[in-house]
């Protein structure tokens, strides 16, 4: 079982926020912590940046090549979904609305298991 119905919802979600039709649209996903909006970071584009205080394109590399290793080791094909709900998407300029606070992340990885809900939008 490679592909969920979340799973696959939440990509589609996420590819549709670097789309031209929604450029200016955030991926929102709602999580136990509160709703966390950001934009989806391609893995190979070497051309993520951000002023913040982690350079994306190096946390990018560092994830991709992690999951590379993972499959290898687990013997999963790089063209295979991981089983279930494996894994989880990167989001670059992120916020995290909670109920008492707001928290700014240059790049957060969320695991799929952890998201409640998802649409696209702006907070």
């Amino acid at each position: 079982m490679g592909y969920t119905f979340k799973k696959g919802l939440i990509q589609k979600y996420s590819f549709l926020t670097i789309s031209e039709e929604y450029e200016n649209s955030k991926l929102l996903l709602v999580t136990a912590i509160g709703i966390i909006q950001g934009t989806l970071v391609l893995f190979h584009n070497d051309s993520e940046s951000s002023a913040g205080t982690c350079d994306i394109s190096t946390i990018s590399k560092i994830t991709e090549s992690f999951v590379k290793v993972y499959r290898a080791d687990n013997h999963i094909d790089n063209n295979e979904l991981l089983p279930g709900n494996d894994g989880g998407i990167g989001l670059k300029d992120v916020i995290i609305n909670s109920a008492d606070a707001v928290f700014n992340f240059p790049f957060l990885f969320i695991f799929y298991d952890q998201i409640i809900a998802a649409t696209i939008g702006n907070f």
